[in-house]
């Protein structure tokens, strides 16, 4: 309850003397909270609307962890593996093709708690859509080129950046 502009934690009511530290959300309340945020969505937007939305996280993200300047495809991989790991995201694979590079997210953490409709995996897959493409983008990507999704299974997901 907000009195006068302060909480009552602001203003130094219910807390805990003991506890010297402001306490952090675990993994299963995050889980929660972004359930709900992704039930609402769903209730609210278009899938269009959706993706988008989840695609400018991606974005975000993208330039909120800008990566190394690299002469090779490998080296560009384990740059993008290096953030992937801190999150614990998994990893990805990158293979030059006629037209593009095809981009292989695999162990890819698709399911979570308190998501019985499985509206996380959506929203997932749209927000690395969006982080591949702000990375690809800030190394040089023309506008005609973009990253696009090509397939989902349980734990792994492919895309592709080219034409």
């Amino acid at each position: 309850m907000m009195r006068g502009g302060m909480d009552r934690s602001a203003a130094g009511e219910g807390t805990d003397p003991a506890r010297s530290s402001p306490r952090a959300l675990d993994r299963k309340s995050l889980a929660l909270l972004f359930s709900l945020l992704l039930q609402e969505m769903r209730d609210n937007a278009t899938d269009e609307e959706a993706h988008g939305f989840f695609q400018a996280i991606g974005l975000r993200m993208a330039r909120g962890c800008p990566l190394p300047e690299v002469d090779r495809l490998d080296g560009l991989a384990a740059a993008m593996n290096d953030v992937w790991r801190a999150l614990d995201w998994g990893h990805v694979l990158l293979e030059p093709d006629e037209d593009g590079i095809g981009i292989v997210h695999v162990d890819a953490p698709l399911k979570m708690a308190d998501d019985e409709s499985g509206l996380w995996a959506a929203a997932f897959t749209s927000i690395l859509e969006g982080v591949y493409d702000g990375w690809f983008r800030s190394l040089g990507s023309g506008p005609k080129l973009r990253t696009t999704l090509k397939a989902r299974t349980a734990d792994r997901v492919e895309f592709h950046h080219g034409r």
